[in-house]
This record gives C-alpha cells, structure tokens and sequence, in this order.
C-alpha cells in the first residue's frame, strides 16, 4: 500500500520538512527512503507540494528567478 499524502506530510513534518515547492528536493530524497512498496511516485510527491507542471504558478517563477 503506497503512502498517502496525510502520511507523507507528517514522515516530512518529522523531519522538519513543509510540504511545499521549495522544499521539492528535499522532499524527493525522502521519498527515496521509502521502503519501494510504499513509496509514491516522484509526480504525485510534487503534486501534493503544489508543483504547477507547466511551470506556470508563482512559486516557480520565483524560484526560476532565484535560480538565474
């Protein structure tokens, strides 16, 4: 059984980690840890974090912007 995002925010949350865009590489490595069984996918992980996948929302203009 995958885990669901109310898991996956708290395993974050216990390490100190909000689910949102700037934390996304963190939370990636963590879902590595995952046992795989249980793991979500990469995508999903960035969708409950507010990923807009057309790189369209604020959050990743700014961090386009950041990053430049």
């Amino acid at each position: 059984m995958k885990l669901t995002k109310h898991q996956f925010a708290t395993c974050a949350a216990s390490k100190g980690l909000e689910m949102t865009v700037e934390n996304l590489p963190e939370l990636l490595k963590l879902n590595n840890t995952v046992p795989h069984d249980m793991r979500p996918r990469a995508d999903t992980v960035r969708a409950w974090a507010g990923f807009d996948f057309a790189g369209n929302s604020t959050e990743a203009k700014r961090i386009r912007t950041e990053r430049a």
